[in-house]
């Protein structure tokens, strides 16, 4: 028997990544196949470039541009970016990476599709994500409080009423996060039973409050290894992962300080007794 699983992303493909044309300006607008998910302004990463943007137009593109943010680039030469990028050697599409704050949490960062190819059910145990920090920018593990494997056919997990935590685990001084599964709707056994009707599962995180501002990340699962499997036990031998959709990997994101208003109130306080002095 064999698995086979689809990655979808969250970040949204670059259809035609363009700045007015052929040529990138900073006053130009990048079109995107898809908005969905994106905020109305905010900072997107491109390859390995961080920019501003403050309006997306009904016609899918993303206009008042800033470029080279952060010291990405050199705004007097800003690289070209492609709709195609290699992924460990493989080219794939070229994701673009959404904008996250301080202490954001369950953000979706990988839209997962399962389903057995067969006829029985197999037993998902645990998944493994690797850190990707996009060639001269700054990532870190310590950016990540929790990494989290929901399911659902939509992403709205406050509350649990959409979405059921089935899984959690941290990212690692080594840039690795082992996640076990368990669901708990099916009494704890330990592991998700994946069968032939496709199943949509959500890799969402946790961001550190305290992670550095201008920091980027991606996730990826490289190999099908990055999937455990098995009929009765873990890599039990029986069950296969296809590896036709590997490798894989999310569009870099880029962190952003939050930014905190105080309020300082004053109030004038007199003495309580005002005498006048003499000689």
């Amino acid at each position: 028997m064999r698995s086979i699983i689809h990655q979808h992303q969250r970040q949204l493909p670059v259809a035609e990544a363009r700045f007015g044309g052929t040529c990138w300006t900073r006053r130009s607008g990048l079109y995107t196949r898809y908005v969905i998910g994106l905020p109305p302004t905010g900072n997107l990463v491109l390859d390995s470039e961080i920019i501003s943007y403050s309006t997306i137009t009904v016609s899918n593109v993303v206009s008042g541009i800033g470029r080279c943010l952060a010291g990405s680039c050199d705004p007097l030469n800003p690289p070209a970016h492609s709709t195609f990028t290699l992924v460990a050697g493989v080219m794939e599409p070229n994701y673009v990476g959404v904008g996250y704050t301080q202490g954001n949490s369950d953000v979706a960062l990988m839209k997962l599709t399962l389903y057995d190819e067969n006829q029985f059910n197999i037993r998902w145990f645990s998944m493994d994500l690797g850190l990707v920090v996009p060639g001269g920018l700054t990532g870190s593990y310590q950016d990540f409080s929790s990494l989290k494997i929901y399911n659902g056919s939509t992403f709205q997990p406050q509350g649990g009423v959409i979405n059921e935590l089935l899984g959690s685990g941290a990212m690692q001084v080594s840039g690795n996060a082992h996640i076990v599964l368990n669901d708990q709707n099916a009494g704890s056994p330990g592991y998700v039973l994946i069968s032939t009707t496709p199943t949509t599962f959500w890799v969402a995180a946790d961001i550190n409050s305290s992670a550095k501002a201008n920091d980027v990340f991606a996730l990826k699962a490289w190999t099908n290894a990055a999937v455990t499997i098995g009929a009765l036990t873990a890599g039990d031998g029986r069950h296969t992962v296809d590896p036709v959709n590997f490798p894989f990997q999310s569009g870099p994101n880029v962190i952003s300080a939050t930014v905190d208003t105080m309020t300082v109130a004053f109030t004038d306080v007199l003495p309580g007794v005002c005498a006048a002095g003499g000689h």
